[in-house]
């Protein structure tokens, strides 16, 4: 029988029991965490897969062309706006659409290697080349061997409204070495942040 003046311990009272502590400390901030980022996932892929109200976009990454950068299933913000006044600079991640492919399908993010007016090439040994010199300016451009098949290509002229872009996962990415430059009016924004999954919340713009 239970006794009438046993009182349980707190560990014997629910999780949101004021007593137990839970409320200023793990248990609570948990729920309130998860809670978090329902919404922001149930708004991403409102904003992502239905609309693209406005500034921002929120793509469903599903390629592996970005990794480790940006891996598959990561859902990332991109500013539709950016470059209306900043101009597209070398290291940028940039959402990119093939001609005749809508928003709503473009799900592809690459960085910026070349830029307009810039011949682009790889060195006998997969190094990156902008007009004949070794770029070493930034870490996921750099120190790479980014042949295909261990070919060097023969240099690529930029017009004046091409962009050559390349993935951090050189040797899977479908990139510029196989689709060749990409016109600036499929470039759709850049790349601020990864937003989703929790565990992958972080900056990818290089602004920070």
């Amino acid at each position: 029988m239970m006794d009438p003046y046993h009182q349980p311990r707190n560990s014997e009272k629910g999780c949101f029991s004021f007593s137990c502590g839970c409320c200023s400390g793990g248990c609570l901030a948990t729920v309130l965490l998860g809670s978090l980022s329902v919404l922001l996932f149930a708004y991403g892929y409102w904003v992502g897969m239905v609309d693209h109200p406005g500034e921002f976009a929120y793509v469903h990454v599903l390629r592996n062309d970005m990794s480790p950068t940006i891996q598959p299933g990561d859902w990332v913000l991109v500013d539709r706006d950016y470059y209306a006044d900043e101009p597209i600079q070398r290291g940028d991640i940039v959402w990119l659409a093939s001609s005749g492919e809508s928003e709503s399908e473009s799900k592809q993010l690459l960085r910026v290697a070349g830029l307009p007016g810039e011949s682009v090439t790889f060195s006998a040994s997969g190094e990156l080349l902008i007009d004949g010199n070794v770029f070493t300016r930034h870490p996921m451009l750099a120190e790479r061997d980014f042949r295909k098949d261990k070919k060097v290509p023969d240099p690529v002229k930029l017009n004046d409204n091409e962009y050559y872009l390349l993935g951090d996962n050189r040797d899977e990415a479908r990139d510029c070495r196989s689709i060749g430059p990409v016109p600036v009016k499929n470039l759709r924004g850049m790349a601020i942040s990864i937003l989703f999954p929790p565990n992958r919340v972080a900056r990818v713009d290089g602004k920070n």
